[in-house]
């Protein structure tokens, strides 16, 4: 069951159906070129949660989707229901982390209601283990592949690039009982319509479906990619 928790937003002002920052103050302004041209922040549509875990129902990864607005990391939250039992395939997906880290405890940059960040559990065998970074990265490609029709390139051990630019991380963590693997979770950002420009600190190495297609993306079907990719 889809979790409720994070279902309300109530940080932002909802304007027809799009999370704006700066809502519009004129009801007939929805010219989003305008609103941009005026200083806004761009309006922000929230992930359809339940959308992509009903078209998954009956597929090894996401027919158990926990949705969040923001959380620290995914990957703290997907431990914890790892550890009570969560089946293999349950995806925590969240619009926002503000602890969001990669290899060697590195910041990601996450600006919500943009990209694709999400922890998937996974409970492979001592000998699939190995595989499981690999498994993530080639499921990122596929995904890209078949959303802008860019060959992608795996950058070992947890980059997925396009031209040379950081498309996703990949972070692959596993927690041990009796040498065996207990679960492992597949952490994936995946930067969808995130404009780059607008991050200077990433600008130059930085890469999203839309900067590479030229247009924006509908996350849910990137999302139910991603997942379907992954199983």
């Amino acid at each position: 069951m889809l979790s409720a928790a994070g279902a309300e937003f109530n940080a932002e002002v909802e304007y027809g159906g799009r999370l704006c920052e700066n809502p519009p103050m004129n009801p007939s302004e929805t010219n989003e070129t305008a609103r941009r041209a005026a200083g806004a922040t761009p309006c922000a549509k929230p992930l359809d949660a339940a959308r992509v875990q009903a078209a998954l129902a009956g597929s090894l990864a996401g027919n158990r989707i926990h949705y969040r607005e923001s959380v620290g990391s995914t990957m703290d939250v997907a431990r914890d229901l790892a550890k009570r039992g969560e089946p293999e395939g349950a995806a925590v997906v969240a619009e926002e982390q503000t602890k969001g880290r990669g290899r060697f405890d590195r910041a990601w940059v996450s600006p919500p209601f943009e990209n694709l960040y999400l922890t998937v559990i996974m409970r492979p065998s001592r000998a699939l283990l190995p595989s499981a970074n690999m498994a993530a990265a080639l499921a990122v490609r596929q995904t890209a592949a078949e959303m802008t029709g860019a060959s992608a390139t795996v950058k070992w051990p947890n980059d997925v690039r396009v031209n040379g630019r950081k498309l996703a991380g990949i972070l692959i963590e596993a927690e041990f009982e009796g040498g065996e693997p207990s679960f492992a979770l597949a952490g994936i950002g995946l930067n969808v319509n995130l404009d780059v420009s607008r991050h200077p600190e990433i600008a130059d190495t930085a890469a999203s479906l839309r900067s590479v297609a030229g247009r924006e993306f509908e996350r849910e079907a990137v999302l139910e990619s991603l997942l379907r990719n992954l199983a």
